[in-house]
């Protein structure tokens, strides 16, 4: 039997300043969903039966899939649903012309690898799992009408362009196969040595559920707010997000900002305690990352309570000031 080839981290991001281009965030991290929905074409082939060999083809069809999985980074897995649907073109077995459709339903784990290019990423994956496909097809006196349920895999290339941190437009190419021959039966009758090979188009969205990312908060005149965001259950900044965080303390010290607000976020997963302490290391990694940069972590003896002379001890000029915001 012919057996067909197969065809085909986390980002740190600048918002609201001019230090980057003004092109959109890299996706999130995360749990997500997704769907997509287009055109497909299923291979036509040839096929035995007991009313002897023929040959079939099929008309080009609608096809979709969704998806929910998970983004670890550069690599993402996911289950995923798809249906796809042929009408029939011609089936030589049939003397009074041919009529009806091929229906594949697939349930599929799948697996990717992302290359990000800014606010494109170029990915590329496949998947396991099985395929349901129907046969209904005939001619005005006669119905033929069978399923067969088979192991299959998929291969998949594709691009997604960042419209949001959450929110990413795809576009990519399926190749849907099974590891065997299908076989249908309808009453006495027998279909079998059918290939199943489908190609696919499709467009699509996939939203990741995430919180906003670590901010950084440059107060006072003309301040910038900047935006870095760190791998998944890591506390660890990024080549990327020193970037970021030594852009901020340049700002910072040429500017002459006063105070440097530093807030630590994470997403949903996980529990509130483990969430808390993980948003504290992120927060202390940016402020010892500015500390390294130049950007003081203190006042020192600039902002006294009480003005005294030099050298004076004063009880309340050593303290420290908690700000809340709302």
């Amino acid at each position: 039997m012919r057996r067909r080839s197969l065809m085909g981290t986390a980002f740190a991001v600048l918002a609201g300043s001019a230090i980057l281009a003004p092109a959109h965030a890299q996706q999130s991290t995360g749990l997500y969903v997704s769907a997509g929905a287009g055109a497909n074409w299923a291979d036509g082939g040839s096929f035995d039966s007991n009313a002897g060999p023929g040959d079939f083809s099929f008309d080009p069809g609608p096809a979709g899939v969704v998806a929910l999985g998970y983004d670890w980074g550069t690599f993402r897995t996911e289950a995923e649903l798809g249906v796809r649907s042929n009408d029939v073109s011609d089936i030589d077995v049939f003397e009074d012309g041919s009529e009806g459709h091929q229906r594949t339903i697939s349930a599929m784990a799948n697996a990717y690898v992302d290359l990000p290019l800014g606010p494109v990423t170029l990915y590329g994956g496949g998947g396991l799992g099985i395929a349901n496909i129907e046969w209904d097809i005939g001619n005005p006196g006669y119905r033929f009408h069978g399923f067969d349920t088979v192991a299959a895999w998929q291969g998949v290339a594709g691009l997604s362009y960042d419209l949001t941190p959450q929110l990413a437009v795809t576009g990519e190419y399926r190749y849907l196969s099974s590891f065997e021959d299908l076989s249908f039966t309808s009453g006495g009758d027998r279909i079998d040595s059918v290939e199943l090979g489908n190609h696919s188009a499709l467009i699509g969205l996939r939203y990741t559920f995430a919180a906003p990312p670590m901010t950084v908060t440059l107060d006072g005149p003309g301040s910038k707010s900047y935006l870095v965001f760190f791998d998944f259950d890591s506390s660890t900044l990024t080549a990327d997000g020193q970037s970021i965080v030594a852009s901020a303390a340049a700002d910072a010290l040429a500017g002459g900002s006063p105070r440097i607000d530093v807030t630590g976020h994470t997403d949903r997963s996980g529990s509130d305690a483990y969430n808390q302490a993980l948003s504290i290391r992120r927060a202390t990694a940016v402020q010892d990352a500015l500390i390294m940069d130049g950007v003081s972590a203190g006042a020192g003896e600039s902002e006294p309570l009480v003005p005294t002379a030099d050298g004076v001890r004063e009880p309340q000029n050593r303290r420290v000031e908690i700000v809340p915001s709302w």
